[in-house]
């Protein structure tokens, strides 16, 4: 038997991200890229998913170093963690 509740009832789960995935999905040549981030817990549970758009001095100093998004990934994790 289920039941709808008349109101809902937040739960607050603690979780810990210990992963991310991310895919290019749009480019603007000299401009821009977004790009979709999944955030990932210890189960491989995707937690949270941020599309993000790398533009001005972040997409100039990307340049051709993939690891620079990969550092930017990890150093925005935190901001987008502990925001709704």
């Amino acid at each position: 038997m289920s039941t709808i509740l008349p109101n809902p009832v937040v739960m607050k789960i603690d979780y810990n991200i210990v992963s991310f995935t991310y895919q290019f999905i749009d480019l603007i040549l000299f401009t821009s890229s977004t790009i979709r981030i999944s955030l990932n817990d210890d189960t491989g549970v995707i937690r949270k998913q941020v599309a993000y758009t790398i533009t001005g001095d972040e997409y100039s100093n990307w340049g051709g170093d993939d690891t620079y998004v990969i550092n930017l990934i990890i150093s925005k994790i935190p901001e987008w963690v502990n925001s709704e």
